[in-house]
């Protein structure tokens, strides 16, 4: 109790006490209102450009569901489904989907019938006739993987374990080196 007492003759604020017998005491210290001066602070905006296109393609519908919605929550159009074909098709078959280029596609590392999300990215590129910057999910982190996904020279690994707003990367940071010296390196540590 010294120690609030000194501080609170410190700051000019004084302590009030109020007890009854039997019963218990209450402090309290009266301290100023004051109206708060700050700026409100801005939303965060995505790194990237709100309202774009996002593919995703992953054969675990709860996955489906639940990166749907993230993208959605970040203000993104979602296109998703279990293979490239029917992630094109939902693309499509969308009245209101915006003609622009899709800004990102997320594929699962191993799909349903032995495809794997390169192979899957390489798909959808085929359809839309362009390549694009892909975010590969997957909880496998063995040499192998890491050395196909840096000799693919777009693509980004990131693992199942990485919290969603890791995946909130900018269309220009692909086409920088910072990720492939990432992937090699990871791939050196696993080599050892």
């Amino acid at each position: 109790m010294s120690i609030v007492k000194r501080t609170a003759e410190l700051l000019g604020h004084p302590i009030r006490l109020c007890s009854q017998p039997g019963k218990g005491s209450m402090f309290s210290i009266v301290v100023p209102l004051v109206v708060d001066q700050r700026q409100p602070k801005k939303p965060a905006r995505s790194p990237l450009q709100t309202g774009g296109n996002i593919f995703i393609i992953d054969d675990e519908s709860t996955v489906l569901d639940a990166l749907t919605g993230l993208v959605d929550v970040w203000g993104y159009r979602a296109y998703a489904g279990r293979n490239a074909d029917e992630t094109y098709a939902a693309w499509q078959a969308d009245k209101t989907a915006k003609p622009s280029q899709a800004d990102l596609v997320i594929v699962d590392y191993r799909l349903e019938g032995g495809m794997i999300g390169t192979q899957a990215a390489r798909r959808l590129f085929d359809q839309f006739g362009y390549e694009l910057p892909v975010t590969i999910l997957t909880g496998d982190t063995s040499p192998e993987w890491l050395r196909e996904a840096s000799a693919s020279g777009y693509m980004l690994l990131i693992s199942r374990l990485i919290p969603p707003n890791c995946c909130r990367l900018s269309r220009s940071r692909y086409k920088t080196a910072f990720f492939q010296p990432l992937i090699r390196e990871t791939a050196l540590s696993y080599e050892k």
